[in-house]
């Protein structure tokens, strides 16, 4: 199975998103996946796998911000990334951490953007901290870190295994 299915398929078990969520996160990965086809020969792979990465990153991030309703952005984070790492376990034999932290990180700044447009009289907490989640006995934590852009780093294969 590939990385995009089953990536898509842990979404729509952990139940977190409904079945509208996981349609929506069904259109991300197509739509990357088409515009990756679409962009074939115009950048060389490490460039193109790069740009997918991040696009793939931010749709996730915003997907999950928006799904939140402002209210449970960690939780939703939590699933998020527990069904994105065992899809990288499972299809790639690795989890690309960066990855991971970029998701993360946009999700934090999503949060932070979102909550600055939020009517300041709303007494509704909109961000919770790194808080632990129950996937199937593993405890998941989520830790807040900085990914710098621009760097030399070579992106995963990942982008490879999509379609």
């Amino acid at each position: 199975m590939t990385f995009a299915r089953t990536f898509v398929n842990n979404i729509a078990r952990c139940g977190e998103f409904g079945s509208q969520g996981a349609e929506d996160f069904e259109d991300i990965i197509q739509s990357l996946i088409m515009a990756q086809n679409v962009g074939k020969g115009r950048y060389d792979n490490s460039t193109r796998a790069k740009i997918m990465q991040i696009a793939l990153a931010s749709s996730i991030a915003k997907l999950i911000v928006e799904e939140s309703g402002g209210v449970n952005v960690q939780q939703k984070t939590n699933s998020t990334i527990y069904a994105l790492r065992n899809a990288l376990s499972s299809t790639t034999g690795q989890v690309d951490e960066g990855f991971v932290n970029e998701i993360i990180e946009l999700v934090n700044l999503f949060s932070e953007e979102q909550f600055n447009e939020m009517d300041t009289g709303n007494s509704g907490q909109y961000y919770q901290s790194a808080t632990g989640s129950d996937h199937g006995g593993a405890s998941m934590v989520t830790e807040t870190v900085t990914i710098n852009f621009g760097g030399g780093g070579a992106p995963s294969g990942m982008f490879s295994t999509l379609s």
